[in-house]
């Protein structure tokens, strides 16, 4: 539960620790013509919105350059790490779906969760998720965790 950013919520701790990063981030709903900050969280619609891992609500993009949305949405890019342009705003995606298969008894169930994986920049680590760092890179090839990329 430690070295986690909880978007949107209350953070959590183990034994006390507070190794958090970026306690209690908000995130924002992206609106036409608002102006955003440097650094600022945004998301392009509810998370329900997120059904297999190819709409840009399955991400939560990080305003690189500051500014102002356009009057009506572009197409949001759909990968980690890819970096789109909103008027005079520009954002990377840094944070991403994990689409896996879950084991059922009658067939394998596409799945996904939004947000879970987070970008790495490794030329340019301030575009990088905040917690970018303490995200194991393996986390989907460890055995035992219940998470695989087979169907």
């Amino acid at each position: 539960m430690d070295l986690n950013v909880f978007y949107d919520s209350t953070p959590q701790t183990y034994n006390g620790t507070k190794t958090d990063i970026d306690k209690n981030k908000s995130v924002t709903t992206r609106t036409n013509s608002t102006a955003y900050n440097l650094n600022d969280i945004i998301r392009t619609s509810a998370v329900t919105n997120c059904v297999n891992g190819t709409e840009s609500a399955c991400f939560l993009y990080k305003v690189i350059t500051a500014g102002t949305t356009a009057g009506t949405a572009p197409p949001y890019c759909t990968s980690l790490g890819c970096t789109v342009t909103d008027d005079k705003v520009s954002l990377k995606a840094i944070r991403g779906p994990y689409t896996f298969y879950r084991k059922l008894r009658t067939s394998p169930e596409l799945y996904t969760i939004p947000y879970a994986r987070a970008y790495v920049s490794t030329t340019n680590p301030s575009a990088s998720a905040p917690e970018a760092g303490a995200c194991p890179s393996n986390y989907a090839t460890r055995g035992g965790i219940g998470i695989n990329d087979v169907n």
